[in-house]
């Protein structure tokens, strides 16, 4: 495996510069990674990260999950819950998979996501300000399908479970880290989670960079190209800032956001952090 200073570069590298296949295949052939035929970006958040083994799964979209990766989440990972987090017009697109023996949530927005501008992520100096309005956003009109969730967490500890969005980057990334916090993990260990995605996306990363040059063109220069480069890619700064300003927002830190933004008491949430670890 690389070591820890080598993964954190690798992870860094930019979405428009190609990882080698190697050491893609490398990382994403062992933990947090598990491999379910049809599914991108996909692993254990449990792993290394003081979460209960074999409770807690993100990923990308299930819409091209296999018959046999149906198998996988069944039979070996025993996931019951799949928790979708995207909005209505992405899974009208990319309809969420029936499986057998697994139950899928998903609930409308509570309020209209914040508006991008994509000039907000074309900073030369690649400020995450851009960021940290989209996943503080996110906070907000996600808040009906993370509450399901931490609720799943409260009310069934012996049953797996598995959220995802699109590319499992955003979204995905922005759950993942409050659960993190949760279990007390240091904002370095939910960084290098959050990163780990960069790997997960390289699989669609040509299709990304042709999609991107049919419709704004090649010239990055252009602070709408440059913004969606960076809207897309996966940068440390980004989860850095967004993690500094949640906890400067809520008193409490993520105890604050699931008492004041979800509404549980603080005894639910002293069991959730006991189920996830127990």
């Amino acid at each position: 495996m690389i070591d820890t200073e080598n993964l954190y570069q690798v992870l860094s590298t930019d979405i428009c510069t190609p990882i080698p296949e190697a050491t893609v295949s490398r990382i994403i052939s062992r933990p947090p990674f598990i491999t379910v035929p049809g599914v991108s970006n996909i692993r254990d958040l449990s792993h290394g990260n003081g979460v209960r083994p074999g409770f807690v799964y993100r990923s990308g979209n299930l819409s091209d999950i296999t018959d046999e990766g149906k198998s996988v989440l069944v039979a070996r990972i025993g996931v019951s819950t799949i928790f979708d987090l995207r909005n209505q017009s992405e899974r009208e697109k990319a309809p969420s998979p029936e499986i057998e023996g697994i139950k899928t949530i998903w609930m409308p927005y509570g309020a209209r996501p914040a508006s991008l501008n994509l000039r907000d992520f074309a900073r030369k100096d690649h400020s995450a300000i851009g960021f940290v309005k989209m996943y503080m956003g996110i906070l907000n009109s996600a808040a009906p399908a993370f509450r399901q969730v931490f609720q799943h967490v409260q009310s069934c500890p012996h049953d797996p479970f598995i959220f995802h969005c699109s590319a499992g980057k955003d979204r995905t990334g922005v759950l993942a880290s409050l659960i993190l916090l949760l279990v007390g993990r240091s904002h370095d260990e939910i960084i290098i989670d959050y990163i780990l995605t960069r790997v997960g996306l390289e699989s669609g990363r040509e299709n990304f960079q042709q999609v991107l040059d049919l419709h704004l063109g090649t010239d990055q220069m252009r602070p709408e190209v440059a913004g969606l480069l960076e809207l897309s890619g996966v940068r440390p700064s980004a989860m850095a800032a967004f993690l500094k300003t949640f906890e400067e927002t809520y008193d409490g830190g993520v105890e604050g956001y699931l008492t004041e933004k979800l509404g549980f008491s603080r005894v639910e949430v002293q069991m959730m952090r006991r189920n996830l670890v127990d």
